[in-house]
């Protein structure tokens, strides 16, 4: 089938707009006005000027224009493409704006820029408004410069290399500042974020999931994350390996630097508080609650071990505790475990020892009439009385006692004693030096021993008492009564002696099984027997005797007795060598004659001869 007419036609219409277009061109000049065609199509226009005052197209196409010259805008004219482009504003809002580019001239800024996509939130676009350079996009440059800086094919350099930062290579470093060798920088950044930096001052703040910081001067606040942990190498947790460690620990904040359970450490945590192993040093601070320091540790200052040195110690060894404060030579205070020892002075004017109150005059316990205490003043000790001065009992610092009553039951020592009232002893002893004396106007004794007693008065036995001496329970007074206890021989009972101590006359007694006797007589040292002496003998039913002899020298003796043998006899017996009567001698039998006659007669023992009857007669 052939083509048909209007096909023809229409390619034939289409050629002839493409010739009139310029398409297929022919070199001719054109002068001013001389282009009023609504349509011009040609390949190309070639002319030194291209002057349009007014050109107006609704449909514009270039491929490509090359100017030799200048293209001039008006001030009021513009060159733009694409959407929005009526005014600067609408053509550069984003998003929302235009699409295409827009060129015009600013009598403030000279010229506004402006191309790429305004309308799209994701679009890109280069804006230049005078006073900004704004580029939304990729910038690629393998060469230049920006800034003062030099763009290379993968880094942006100082000019002399020693600053900088790099797309790759660089022995992976990202940015780096010090030295032309990035590694080796004083400050550099690797492209896996490890910083490394000899010194680094940062005003804000730091945040950082792992890095290495050889030297850290922190201004500000070093904040770490709730799971960050900071630590050193040889660390493998807290309080665990050799180095530091420090963690958030779910808002329990803990620390530690080396291993307490190792030679030594510390280690800090809400739980357990701080731990130190090792030893302490600080110059200064501050302990607001417990301290504990282990079995085998020691907190010390100036002192080199226990009670060593000037300064202090306190240490826990082998389960004793023990401390040293002060000068181990001088002014100190210890405790060994079981003693506490001060050397030196002790000063305090408040406070309480033993229960006792500490104030500025002395020790104090109690109140009113039950007060006690030390005091500083006049009075060392006292009690009873809130008054030192007037208290009931009270000890002056002259050592003076005064007391309302007493009980010793123990021995009182005294160089003199003055009792104004009543002294009791009860079931106790008063011992008095050699030379001592007892003073009173009465003294009561109930009981006791007295080695020597001068009475200046009376002593008076009251009823039921008396006063015991010797060693027999026999012997005391009582009563005023003198008791004796002797035995079957005789014992002297009362002696008279010199100034010797001789004894030169005795009141002797002694005791048989059935009668008792007692003797007086005058004592021969010299000869040591009897001068003379008189004795009364009484034999329980028998008989009773009663004479006086008198002797000299051996068997040499003068005698008078007297017998009772039973009731109604007696007789009376003189031995003498011879016998003086002077006087008259009565002889009374009971019975009265006259004168003259005989009364009866008187027995008389002649030695030798026998007994011889004496006849008396009435005078």
């Amino acid at each position: 089938m052939g083509r048909s007419i209007w096909t023809e036609l229409n390619e034939l219409r289409d050629l002839t707009e493409r010739i009139v277009a310029g398409e297929f061109p022919t070199r001719s000049p054109l002068g001013p006005g001389q282009i009023q065609s609504k349509n011009i199509r040609a390949r190309a226009i070639t002319a030194p000027l291209i002057n349009v005052s007014n050109l107006e197209a609704v449909n514009t196409q270039t491929g490509n224009l090359t100017v030799d010259g200048t293209i001039t805008v008006s001030t009021a004219g513009k060159i733009v493409s694409g959407t929005n482009t009526d005014d600067w504003a609408t053509f550069t809002t984003s998003p929302g704006g235009g699409q295409g580019y827009f060129h015009s001239y600013d009598a403030t800024y000279g010229a506004l820029v402006a191309f790429g996509d305004f309308n799209n939130v994701s679009g890109q676009y280069v804006k230049w408004d005078g006073t900004a350079l704004t580029i939304k996009g990729v910038i690629v440059a393998s060469s230049g410069s920006i800034a003062g800086w030099s763009i290379t094919t993968d880094a942006i350099e100082s000019p002399d290399g020693s600053v900088g930062m790099a797309s790759s290579g660089h022995s992976s470093v990202a940015f780096w500042a010090g030295s032309v060798v990035p590694t080796s920088a004083e400050f550099y950044v690797t492209t896996a974020g490890d910083l490394f930096a000899s010194s680094v001052d940062i005003q804000g703040d730091i945040w950082a999931e792992t890095g290495r910081l050889d030297n850290l001067d922190i201004r500000g606040t070093l904040t770490i994350g709730p799971s960050g942990v900071i630590a050193t190498a040889g660390t493998t947790g807290w309080n665990s390996g050799t180095g530091l460690y420090y963690d958030y620990n779910t808002g329990a904040p803990r620390f530690s630097l080396g291993n307490t359970s190792a030679s030594a450490g510390l280690a800090w945590s809400t739980g357990t508080g701080l731990v130190v192993k090792g030893t302490l040093t600080a110059t200064s601070g501050n302990f607001t609650g417990d301290v504990t320091i282990d079995h085998g540790g020691s907190l010390s200052s100036g002192q080199t071990a226990y009670d060593t040195g000037s300064g202090f110690w306190l240490e826990s060894t082998s389960g004793v505790e023990r401390f040293s404060i002060g000068n181990s030579a001088g002014n100190k205070m210890t405790w060994n475990g079981t003693t506490l020892a001060i050397t030196g002075t002790i000063t305090s004017t408040a406070g309480s020892i033993g229960g006792w109150t500490i104030d500025a005059s002395g020790l104090r316990l109690g109140s009113g009439s039950t007060t006690r205490g030390m005091d500083t003043g006049s009075t060392a000790f006292y009690a009873g009385s809130a008054t030192p001065g007037s208290a009931p009992f009270r000890v002056s610092t002259a050592g003076a006692l005064v007391a309302t009553s007493a009980t010793l039951t123990g021995a009182v020592t005294a160089s003199s004693l003055s009792i104004t009232g009543t002294a009791s002893f009860s079931g106790g002893s008063m011992t008095l030096p050699g030379g001592g004396t007892i003073t009173s106007s009465t003294l009561d004794i109930n009981s006791g021993t007295m080695g020597g007693l001068t009475v200046d008065g009376n002593i008076t036995v009251g009823s039921g008492g008396k006063i015991s001496f010797g060693s027999g329970a026999g012997d005391y007074l009582d009563n005023n009564v003198l008791h004796f206890e002797v035995g079957s021989s005789e014992e002297s009972v009362i002696e008279a002696v010199n100034a010797s101590n001789t004894p030169r006359a005795k009141l002797s007694a002694y005791a048989g099984a059935g009668g008792a006797s007692h003797i007086l007589y005058s004592w021969d040292t010299a000869q040591s027997q009897r001068y003379g002496y008189a004795f009364s003998q009484y034999n329980a039913g028998a008989s009773g005797v009663a004479g006086i002899n008198a002797n000299y020298g051996l068997g040499n003796q003068a005698a008078v007795t007297a017998t009772a043998v039973a009731a109604g006899t007696s007789t009376v017996s003189i031995q003498a060598d011879s016998i003086t009567l002077t006087g008259a001698v009565s002889i009374n039998n009971g019975s009265t004659t006259a004168v003259g006659s005989s009364y009866g007669r008187m027995p008389i023992t002649v030695p030798g001869v026998g007994v011889k009857y004496l006849e008396l007669f009435n005078a």
